[in-house]
């Protein structure tokens, strides 16, 4: 329902409406009368500090006060926070102009990787384009300055880096500010008579500067390179060279024919191209795709270190090379400890032919290869059917992982272990937890003893013997004995069944099972390990448990808890009490039933004197010698203390004996 303009008019008249339309006034006019928030600048804060910045020159935002061109004014946590925690990105907010000229093909790595703060300042600084240190001082935060300061410096290094490379990025390598000899140029005139001294009156102009000098610092004179060519070293030029002319350009003596002049001295070299296996370079004479011929950083005077020299030309083997694990010499670029370089009578120049090349590093006494049994391949020197020379995945260099490389040899142990249980290390195909991959003194490259082999991994086994109930084929290490090292078909790996094994040791306990009325069951099946440890026990004769324990896990009938009155002993018989039940049954066989070792009262009279004056009168003064105990008491358990059997002649009953019977 609208209100109409009388109800409005109503409400302004009441008092109740006055007074609000009053109180809305106040408010107003107290909002717009009060005291009214100045937003502060960065600096008002932080006045302390804008005070340091001040003391160098400043960055522009800081110059203006503009802090919120980089940072972030709210938040918790919020004043140091960067509008862009990416410092590359920040910064070309403003320098977008410069992008340019920072961004060349050639670009330094920390403008590639967007770190300009590893060398300017945010804020301010004391040094030009608000680098954090002076000059080279910037520049040895990450290149070490050792390598800048030797016997002989280069002026223009102490001059500043910058005289020749760019900080930031160029289109020439090295980020140089000029190609070539162009630099050089800048300081240096060839034409110059003391040039021309220094260069045993050669006109040197054109020619690469580098190729004979280092551009920052040497430990020789006139910053030559480490490695000089003995020619050179001793200024013979014309020992390649021409004769010095003026005007006339440099030449060789040879009319350009490189190897011809380089094998004027190097005879032995030479020889090198008559192997069966030559280096493309030496035979083509083309010595300078390897070798400076004036100086070098590098021994032999290599144009550049020998892994990069080597991969530049096999470039697919730098790739293979590129493993998690590395020969050593594929590791430090030392290609030439296993490769000859010019030429060799060995298939890829190697330096000698399967192990006696490794054997030069990996001495065969040291290593272990010269032990009585011997692996295959070291026995034929074939490092390399296991091993690869360069790099693997594997460690050890293998070709493969352990389990096939092993079984790509031994084929026929590989089907024969597919069984139905397998040694723990054969299915992690770790053979040489047992085995030694080179060489032994033990049967079948065993890596110790054959009884000390097994107690590597179950030395635990041993501490659960005791003197007593040590099994001997066990504690000395028979291992083999018994069980399959590698798999079997039999639970355990053993080799065959249980008592076929244990009667190869056991035959006199086979032969009298074999020949004895009555067998106990276990016995009988062969499952001599119901009640004996295969390995042995802390009991006597390997027993897994003692006496009526061992006996009461298959007969639990005859235990106290199974009598029908419990809580009365007397209802027990004594020595089923005790657990003694070997005292009335033989353990494996017997002429008698119930396994027992004697008949009638001879068994009883072990315990019991049925001679005796007590006896006779018990018995209602019958004598009991000759009697068989059994026919009326029970062996083990009755619901009769006297463990009288349950069902009873009515005149025995009684205790009337002498209806049948005349007393002694």
């Amino acid at each position: 329902m609208r209100a109409s303009g009388r109800d409005i008019r109503d409400f302004f008249v009441s008092r109740a409406g006055l007074f609000t339309v009053l109180l809305c006034c106040v408010v107003l006019l107290a909002g717009c009368l009060g005291p009214r928030v100045v937003r502060k600048s960065c600096v008002d804060c932080h006045a302390e500090q804008y005070a340091v910045y001040e003391a160098g020159n400043l960055h522009a935002p800081v110059a203006e006060k503009l802090c919120e061109a980089c940072h972030v004014p709210h938040g918790l946590i919020g004043n140091l926070n960067l509008v862009s925690s990416d410092d590359k990105v920040l910064c070309y907010k403003c320098h977008e102009a410069d992008k340019v000229n920072i961004e060349k093909s050639q670009i330094h790595s920390p403008v590639k990787e967007g770190a300009c703060l590893v060398c300017h300042d945010p804020h301010s600084s004391t040094f030009k384009g608000l680098s954090k240190f002076e000059g080279n001082d910037l520049c040895y935060k990450c290149h070490a300055k050792s390598n800048f300061s030797k016997k002989t410096n280069h002026a223009a290094v102490e001059q500043g880096c910058n005289q020749c490379h760019s900080p930031h990025s160029s289109e020439i390598p090295n980020n140089l500010l000029e190609e070539g000899n162009g630099l050089c140029l800048k300081c240096h005139e060839p034409t110059d008579n003391t040039f021309k001294e220094a260069h045993f009156k050669y006109d040197v102009a054109g020619t690469d500067c580098l190729s004979c000098h280092t551009p920052h610092a040497s430990d020789g004179d006139s910053l030559i390179r480490n490695y000089t060519h003995q020619p050179f070293n001793e200024g013979k030029c014309n020992a390649c060279h021409s004769n010095a002319v003026s005007g006339e350009a440099i030449s060789l003596k040879t009319d350009g024919d490189v190897a011809e002049l380089c094998y004027s001295c190097h005879e032995s070299t030479k020889k090198e191209l008559a192997e069966s296996f030559v280096h493309l370079p030496s035979k083509e004479g083309a010595c300078l795709s390897c070798h400076a011929p004036h100086a070098s950083d590098n021994e032999y005077e290599l144009v550049s270190i020998e892994k990069s020299l080597c991969y530049s030309c096999h470039e697919e083997a730098s790739k293979d090379h590129d493993s998690q694990y590395k020969h050593s010499p594929a590791k430090n670029g030392n290609c030439s400890g296993c490769h000859a370089p010019h030429g060799s009578s060995n298939e890829f120049q190697l330096k000698a032919v399967g192990a006696s090349l490794c054997y030069e590093c990996h001495d065969n006494t040291k290593r272990g290869f010269g032990k009585a049994n011997k692996h295959q391949p070291v026995e034929e020197g074939k490092c390399l059917v296991c091993h690869d020379a360069h790099g693997s995945s594997e460690m050890y260099l293998l070709n493969s992982v352990e389990k096939d490389l092993c079984y790509s040899c031994h084929v026929d142990a590989e089907k024969d272990f597919n069984r139905v249980f397998v040694h723990t290390m054969v299915e992690d195909g770790v053979c040489t937890a047992c085995h030694t991959s080179h060489s032994s003194d033990e049967k079948a490259l065993l890596n110790n003893k054959a009884e000390e082999v097994c107690f590597k991994c179950h030395s635990n086994m041993l501490k659960r013997v005791s003197e007593e109930g040590k099994h001997s084929v066990f504690s000395e290490g028979r291992c083999m004995e018994c069980h399959d090292p590698h798999a079997s078909n039999n639970i355990t790996q053993l080799l065959d069944d249980t008592d076929k094994i244990c009667y190869k040791c056991h035959e006199s306990v086979k032969s009298t099972i074999s020949k004895a009325s009555v067998a106990h069951e276990p016995a009988v099946k062969g499952l001599c390990t119901k009640c004996h440890s295969p390995h042995g026990s802390r009991l006597e004769g390997n027993l897994l448990a003692r006496g009526g324990r061992l006996c009461y896990s298959c007969h639990a009938d005859y235990t106290r808890d199974d009598v029908g009155k419990p809580d009365d002993e007397s209802y027990l018989h004594g020595i089923v009490k005790q657990g003694k039940c070997e005292d009335c049954h033989s353990s494996h066989s017997s002429e008698r039933e119930w396994l027992l070792v004697a008949d009638g009262a001879k068994l009883c009279i072990k315990c019991h004197e049925v001679a005796s004056d007590k006896m006779l009168k018990l018995h209602g003064g019958i004598s009991i010698e000759t009697a068989d105990c059994l026919s009326c008491h029970a062996a083990h358990k009755a619901e009769d203390k006297r463990l009288l059997n349950p069902v009873m002649h009515e005149p025995f009953d009684k205790g009337e004996c002498a209806a049948c019977h005349d007393k002694l």
